[in-house]
C-alpha cells in the first residue's frame, strides 16, 4: 500500500485508502469497520466488520443516505 500521510477531515484527522485495496477486500464508502490502536506495537489496525452481524448492508446503506437527506431536520429534533 505503501506510505500514507495523516490528512485533517472537518475537525478529525484521517488516512485515505486506495480505493483499489478496499475493493479488493469488498469495501466501499459507508462499510463498518474495526479500529484498534495497539500502543505497544505503535500500529493501527483496521478490520473489517463480518457482514454476519445480522444487519444487511443495504439497510446501512439506505439509513445512511436517509440521515444524509434529512440531516437539517434530524439535527434540529436532537437539540430538542
Amino acid at each position: 500500500m505503501g506510505i500514507r500521510r495523516i490528512l485533517r477531515i472537518g475537525q478529525s484527522l484521517g488516512v485515505t485508502l486506495p480505493a483499489r485495496e478496499l475493493h479488493e477486500l469488498g469495501l466501499k464508502e459507508g462499510a463498518p469497520v474495526e479500529v484498534e490502536v495497539d500502543r505497544v506495537q505503535r500500529q493501527v489496525v483496521i478490520r473489517p466488520l463480518d457482514s454476519a452481524t445480522g444487519v444487511d448492508p443495504s439497510f446501512v446503506e439506505e439509513a445512511r443516505r436517509f440521515a444524509e437527506r434529512h440531516r437539517v431536520t434530524l439535527e434540529e429534533l436532537a437539540r430538542r
